[in-house]
């Protein structure tokens, strides 16, 4: 095949449904970013849980893992 004939395929296919590939570009960005935001906020999530369960300074662990001020 001729170069010119496979770029004019090509360009064709590109501009075909302009409106049908921007909604399915804009679907895998949105997409993308939320996954990301998920895990960003899991990992948040799971630090803070973390955090909480650390003792705090001047307390003693009481049955049932209930931090009590001392």
């Amino acid at each position: 095949m001729d170069e010119s004939f496979i770029d004019l395929i090509r360009t064709e296919k590109l501009w075909s449904a302009p409106e049908e590939t921007a909604k399915k570009e804009i679907q895998k960005a949105i997409i993308e970013t939320l996954t990301n935001k998920i895990s960003v906020l899991d990992k948040k999530i799971n630090e803070l849980e973390l955090e909480n369960k650390k003792p705090k300074e001047n307390c003693e662990i009481k049955p049932g893992n209930i931090y009590e001020q001392i």
